[in-house]
């Protein structure tokens, strides 16, 4: 690494690294440089593109991303936050949080925005752009963050209550339908049965007429 300026090595904060590789065997990638490192006794990876080559921009972070006391990427350099004209210090957040991208801070767990200095111990975090408000601080509903990250859904109960009722209903149908068939036989037996009937005993008497 001899021969690397100041400036190039503060520069690779602005580099993507990919941990851990547990592998044995290298990494071969079409048109990169494979860099190994070793941290913290942990074998990590990172690519390195050519400038023009269109995967390039992916081993980079975005910029604005930290990679320093008052610095910032841009550019894949680190270099002064001061272009950004960003107010937002750690000063801000009293130590207990970092600057977003809207300046505001984003409280550890345990402490209220606006500036992370109320604590309480059941407060997840956050800041005022990500919904966790302080209930007693603004005039909304207390669940008011979580409905607008999750939509409620109207409730599809009642369409389940109506399945055994149709079931039930198609049942007495069958049963219906059945006992109609059924009444019929028996209506047309019956009929059968008289008809013979009578045929019989005309035949009787027709036979004791003739005797």
């Amino acid at each position: 690494m001899a021969g690397r300026s100041h400036h190039s090595l503060r520069d690779r904060k602005c580099g993507k690294l990919l941990c851990k590789y547990g592998s044995d065997s290298l990494i071969v990638v079409h048109n990169a440089t494979i860099i190994y490192a070793n941290i913290d006794g942990n074998i990590c990876v990172a690519l390195e593109y050519a400038h023009d080559d269109k995967k390039s921009k992916m081993m980079w972070v975005n910029d604005g991303t930290i990679c320093g006391t008052n610095m910032v990427c841009r550019n894949k350099a680190c270099v002064s936050s001061a272009y950004l004209d960003y107010d937002c210090t750690e000063d801000k957040c009293n130590n207990h949080g970092v600057c977003n991208n809207k300046k505001n801070c984003h409280c550890d767990t345990g402490y209220l925005p606006p500036n992370c200095e109320t604590m309480n111990e059941g407060w997840p975090g956050g800041s005022v752009d990500s919904g966790n408000f302080p209930t007693g601080r603004v005039n909304i509903p207390e669940r008011h963050y979580i409905e607008n990250a999750y939509h409620s859904r109207p409730t599809k109960w009642p369409f389940f209550l109506l399945i055994p009722f149709f079931i039930i209903l198609c049942v007495l149908i069958a049963i219906l339908v059945k006992v109609h068939f059924q009444r019929k036989k028996w209506r047309t037996e019956d009929y059968i049965s008289n008809e013979l009937s009578l045929e019989n005993k005309k035949k009787t008497n027709m036979d004791s007429l003739i005797s």
